[in-house]
């Protein structure tokens, strides 16, 4: 079935895209948050 394939698939695309996260949080935890805020707004 097609549907499971694509289940499989997000599924560890999601996986991939929660450890992505936390990598980037821990990187950016150290800089401030309102220095993020302003390059998120221009």
């Amino acid at each position: 079935m097609i549907a499971q394939e694509v289940l499989r698939t997000f599924r560890s695309l999601r996986q991939r895209l929660q450890k992505l996260h936390q990598v980037v949080m821990k990187v950016w935890a150290p800089y401030p948050q309102w220095l993020w805020s302003r390059l998120w707004i221009t």
